[in-house]
């Protein structure tokens, strides 16, 4: 929105699912059909009238404690260290992990806590101002504010994760790159885009 102070719109990059193409015919008009993604707005009042929780700093770092301190993150660890072998691994980028400053699902308030130690890039183009200045704090790097930023990052000595998220990120990279791990949600668990 040109020289609005605050706009209520936002762009942002809306993904047309693969096999949605081939299958059935997506929304929109026929001239859309044969692409994959579209730019599309989305409104911001909506999003902001959910409100922030209290004290979102202090709930980021009491999650992340007891997500480093429990049975789950030793057995992660264990696990992909296993499957990672002698590779290198340079980053690693999380894809859609939501704005855990918002009142929302408490799985999606924690989701950044499981990735803390590890992570080096976070991709979300919904993050409130709030979470992104807690993110860059803990020496997170955002990219992609309208959506496919993150992509770019993606090289042969990198991680990948991604869960819940609203573009078919596996379908992406593909294309791209082959990152040394990806770690997602699989076909039908909770979301129909992975």
């Amino acid at each position: 929105m040109f020289q609005v102070q605050k706009p209520i719109w936002k762009p942002h990059i809306k993904y047309q699912e693969y096999w949605q193409l081939v299958n059935s015919n997506p929304g929109g008009p026929i001239e859309t059909y044969p692409w994959s993604y579209l730019v599309d707005w989305s409104n911001q009042i909506a999003r902001d009238f959910l409100g922030h929780i209290a004290q979102p700093t202090q709930v980021f770092r009491d999650s992340n404690l007891l997500w480093q301190n429990s049975t789950t993150c030793k057995q992660l660890a264990g696990l992909v260290s296993s499957l990672l072998g002698a590779t290198t691994v340079k980053k690693v980028l999380c894809f859609g992990l939501g704005d855990f400053c918002r009142t929302a699902p408490e799985w999606l308030k924690r989701q950044h806590d499981s990735w803390d130690e590890t992570s080096d890039v976070t991709h979300d183009p919904d993050y409130t101002a709030l979470a992104e200045d807690i993110l860059t704090k803990k020496e997170f790097k955002i990219v992609g504010h309208h959506g496919a930023g993150g992509f770019a990052e993606i090289d042969d000595e990198s991680i990948v994760i991604s869960a819940f998220t609203a573009a078919p990120v596996k379908q992406i990279i593909a294309d791209i790159a082959r990152p040394a791990l990806i770690i997602s949600t699989g076909f039908g668990v909770f979301n129909d885009d992975e």
